[in-house]
């Protein structure tokens, strides 16, 4: 979810995503958000990305969308895009790869959950 845009997000969608939720829920799939363009989202964390999680601002998006989604927050990762960059950062990298960590570990744990209740 782009953070830019959660503020036009209408209703209608806020529901039809937390049907869609529910309905993974049950599924026992978990669901995982990533916050895109949290850069651009907060001039703090624009200028120094290793704030994100200091920021008051990302931090009540965070909140914002997990309570929107009915998920705990911890599946609300943020994440900066690459739009413009011609050369690696290493702190966009870590949130990427921590957001890719988090998607493996969940799916490892949905697959280990499935196996173990089908034998």
């Amino acid at each position: 979810m782009d953070t830019n845009k959660l503020k036009i997000v209408p209703d209608a969608t806020w529901v039809k995503l937390r049907n869609i939720q529910r309905k993974v829920d049950s599924y026992e799939v978990p669901l995982l958000v990533l916050l895109t363009q949290v850069d651009k989202a907060c001039p703090h964390v624009e200028k120094d990305l290793t704030k994100v999680y200091r920021s008051c601002y990302i931090k009540e998006l965070i909140y914002k969308v997990g309570d929107r989604l009915g998920i705990p927050v911890s599946q609300v990762l943020p994440v900066k895009n690459y739009s413009h960059e011609i050369a690696l950062d290493t702190c966009c990298d870590v949130l990427l790869l921590t957001a890719m960590q988090q998607m493996l570990n969940f799916a490892d744990n949905c697959f280990d959950n499935f196996n173990n209740g089908t034998e």
